[in-house]
């Protein structure tokens, strides 16, 4: 007889492979997302600023000293964002000693890209506050320092992409806000670029994680929630649950325990709704070697497992505490050796 009928509990978040049989499991949403790289690398064109030496330059000064006519420069996904958004709000606490910049009209470099705020006056170079428009029509507006995005501030990228926080040397680096045109969401830290530390993602289906990054990664430890109720909390690497955690169905059922690239392996305690019990080994998702199955009413197998079933020598416990060892082969019992 066949004791338990498991049913394959998780799928790889990146390999194509096992997205059938997650389907029945987890959301398509919820799929679509975890698909996704979090780095912000691969979220939107990564910009760099022009760091060209000015005084060399072929570029030109225009008549334009508003910062809002600079929007007349970006690309259509640019100003619909931008306007959903509204104008940035420039930090007004300057780093910079004020008496060494200087406010200066609309500047088009030799590349196309135009510049419009404040610069250092001995060095040439764009500092303190200002408002870049690419070629492409991405839009930045904020800090600067030798020519660099540096400090706080906000660009909008052309495929309505959105980053708003820190910047070291022309990259998101700190903490910032990533807002993604398909209405996804990241708040937490960034280096060079990408996420790392701690951070909070979100999507529209509600589903979250809340965890640590690393190089763009789910990396570390996390919690993973789906909107249909189902979560995870343990480990993670590069975006697999992988190492020790549990996981909580939304049916009741439960799993604590190892983890390898999202499915249940090594030891762990595998919990159903109505009491039944298992505590063992696993391989790839399903219960191998040794292992100990409870009954709610309390009788026992202990013994050996392949590939999900009873398969071997193993120790019958009935309800009377009487104990019988037998040999089973795929989930039956063929015979009592006592």
């Amino acid at each position: 007889m066949e004791f338990t009928n498991e049913q394959p509990v998780f799928v790889k978040f990146l390999s194509r492979c096992f997205w059938d049989c997650m389907k029945k499991y987890i959301s398509t949403e919820a799929i679509t997302h975890l698909k996704k790289d979090a780095s912000m690398k691969h979220a939107a064109k990564s910009i760099k600023t022009n760091k060209e030496p000015l005084d060399k330059d072929t570029g030109r000064y225009e008549n334009v000293f508003n910062q809002e006519d600079m929007i007349k420069y970006a690309n259509d996904n640019v100003k619909s964002k931008w306007e959903e958004l509204g104008d940035y709000k420039f930090d007004e606490h300057s780093q910079f000693d004020q008496s060494k910049l200087e406010d200066r009209s609309l500047y088009t470099c030799e590349s196309g890209t135009k510049y419009l705020g404040q610069w250092n006056i001995q060095e040439n170079l764009k500092q303190g506050k200002g408002t870049q428009v690419w070629t492409d029509g991405s839009l930045y507006q904020g800090n600067w320092e030798n020519n660099e995005t540096n400090g706080l501030g906000r660009i909008i990228y052309t495929n309505g992409d959105v980053y708003e926080g820190e910047w070291l040397n022309g990259k998101p680096h700190g903490k910032g806000i990533h807002l993604k045109s398909d209405g996804s969401k990241y708040d937490g830290y960034f280096c060079q670029d990408a996420y790392k530390g701690y951070g909070v993602e979100t999507w529209t289906d509600r589903s979250i994680y809340e965890g640590e990054y690393h190089d763009g990664k789910m990396e570390g430890q996390g919690m993973f929630i789906w909107e249909n109720g189902g979560r995870y909390k343990g480990q993670f690497k590069n975006n697999n649950i992988h190492g020790h955690g549990k996981y909580e169905w939304s049916d009741g059922r439960t799993f604590d325990g190892q983890w390898e690239n999202n499915k249940m392996h090594g030891y762990g305690t595998y919990v159903c709704k109505d009491g039944r019990k298992y505590e063992g080994q696993y391989i790839n998702d399903k219960k191998e070697g040794n292992g100990t199955f409870f009954w709610p009413d309390g009788r026992k197998y202990i013994g050996q497992w392949h590939l999900g079933k009873q398969h071997g020598i193993g120790t019958y416990i009935a309800l009377n505490g009487n104990e019988r060892k037998g040999e089973w082969i795929n989930g039956l019992r063929i015979k009592w050796l006592s």
